[in-house]
């Protein structure tokens, strides 16, 4: 046994040598672990470091319990470090695409924002010319006819906007 082997608590020398069996292969995904008295017996060690070794195997999850039935092998570590820079690849997408749509939304709102203040001055100007029509309507001493000068404004996305005659 080398000083290291020692020196280390027995609960993570079991720990170590279960994790270089799944490492390499020896103890491949999906097999059944020795049972905790098997494990015992292997070692030379108590039912409590087994269980520690495998409980922190379980909790980084390497093995899976199956109540009644044993300890399988679920993966090997370096198939868990791939997932785990997949699933770090696929959050840091997730968070890129949800930055998009917060500035799209953003640019969403700028736009509409801007399109109401356009249609306000254009509103504004509008009234502006229907005022000088009416003034030029009543120097020629003619009835100025708002039936026959309409405009639209109905469906601009402005609440209470309708097709009604210019000046009404």
């Amino acid at each position: 046994m080398a000083d290291g082997a020692r020196t280390q608590p027995e609960y993570r020398r079991v720990l170590n040598d279960l994790l270089r069996k799944v490492s390499s292969g020896e103890l491949p995904v999906g097999e059944k672990i020795p049972s905790t008295d098997g494990l015992c017996a292997e070692y030379g060690v108590s039912k409590p470091v087994v269980r520690r070794a495998v409980a922190e195997l379980q909790g980084r999850h390497i093995l899976e319990g199956h109540p009644g039935k044993g300890v399988y092998v679920r993966a090997r570590p370096a198939d868990l470090e791939d997932e785990q820079a997949s699933l770090a690849e696929l959050a840091a997408g997730l968070e890129s695409v949800q930055r998009q749509l917060v500035a799209m939304q953003e640019a969403d709102n700028e736009a509409v924002a801007a399109m109401r203040r356009e249609l306000g001055n254009l509103r504004r100007h509008v009234s502006r010319l229907e005022a000088k029509l009416i003034e030029l309507y009543g120097r020629q001493g003619q009835p100025y006819q708002r039936e026959a000068a309409t405009f639209y404004d109905g469906d601009d996305g402005v609440e209470g906007s309708q097709s009604r005659p210019l000046g009404a």
